[in-house]
């Protein structure tokens, strides 16, 4: 062969296309290298619950995903704990990373999901196939957790059925201050199997509940060591940042900043803002469960909530108090 065909062999693009199947070649062995970790480490925790006498079982165990992802999947997973008096029996379980970060792990549990717990009730679920949930390690430690519910069917003791939709819960450092808990838990529509024992009249129907919070030096709690009654003692504190409430006639919105004592009382003050007021106040007399001071009360939220500004009293002592007056104790 002359030199000039040699050359001519090793153009730009034939270098470039070795150089992606070299590329390419690397990428599948380390692929099939860590789906091979990923299945003994499967192996493994199996191992580390049979030493505690629980049993795992499962009909197929697997590992897919290639090239991006890892995805391990067990078909019809049970677990059963007797030392935690609890069992659970599922269609699938899939856990699912991306092929250059096992540090986070989207876990999901699609069709049905059974459940007992201690004391001998039962709890059962059927999630839909984007409902997911989301761990995210950094430094060895868990800092953030997500679940989404587009829809959920659950039923609590074989007869007390729930209905939700939109469902999400996350948790998370503060992105000013990685020592505090940022929480937000929403959801739209829950169905109840019954009204709330001792206030029917807000009925079965939850249209909504936003909750966004932060708590102090919460990791401090998780992973520094921090006993709960030390954290008590440095007096920090509970921030809800916004609590939206729509369920029946009750329309209310809070806010709150509050240190909780040795008996996890709260002391700090809470914001109140209230809409529908006359149908609360309507159902509660309806229902027999309002007395004169306590249609002051809603009276005097409602008219600051009109004005546009929430109504803000002071809680301290088991006592809820406004403008230096005591206006109720609990």
């Amino acid at each position: 062969m002359s030199e000039s065909r040699k050359k001519g062999f090793f153009t730009l693009p034939v270098l470039l296309g070795l150089l992606a199947l070299g590329c390419l070649a690397i990428w599948t062995v380390y692929w099939f290298y860590g789906a091979g970790v990923v299945r003994q480490g499967a192996r493994e925790w199996i191992e580390d619950q049979q030493a505690m006498g629980r049993s795992v079982e499962y009909s197929a165990l697997n590992v897919t995903g290639y090239p991006y992802r890892f995805v391990l999947q067990a078909d019809d997973p049970v677990i059963d704990a007797p030392d935690m008096q609890a069992r659970w029996e599922g269609e699938k379980l899939q856990l699912v990373a991306m092929a250059w970060n096992f540090n986070h792990v989207i876990a999901r549990a699609p069709g049905q999901n059974d459940f007992d717990l201690p004391d001998g009730q039962t709890f059962s679920f059927s999630a839909d196939d984007s409902s997911a949930a989301s761990f995210v390690w950094e430094d060895g430690n868990l800092r953030r957790v997500g679940l989404e519910l587009p829809t959920l069917d659950a039923v609590l003791n074989e007869s007390e059925r729930y209905t939700l939709t939109n469902g999400s819960i996350g948790l998370r450092p503060m992105p000013d201050e990685p020592r505090n808990l940022q929480l937000a838990v929403s959801f739209n529509n829950l169905s109840l199997p019954e009204a709330p024992e001792g206030a029917e009249w807000l009925g079965r129907e939850v249209s909504e509940l936003v909750i966004w919070g932060e708590i102090e030096n919460f990791f401090s709690v998780i992973e520094d060591g921090l006993t709960v009654t030390e954290w008590k003692l440095d007096e920090n504190r509970i921030e809800l940042v916004r609590g939206d409430l729509d369920m029946g006639p009750l329309d209310l919105s809070m806010r709150a900043n509050v240190k909780l004592d040795r008996n996890n009382d709260p002391d700090g003050t809470v914001s109140l803002f209230l809409e529908r007021s006359e149908d609360l106040i309507s159902a509660l007399r309806e229902a027999g469960s309002i007395d004169p001071q306590g249609e002051a009360i809603i009276n005097a939220v409602a008219q600051a909530s009109s004005n546009g500004t929430p109504l803000t009293v002071q809680v301290k002592e088991r006592s809820i108090g406004l403008f230096g007056q005591t206006l109720a104790e609990y």
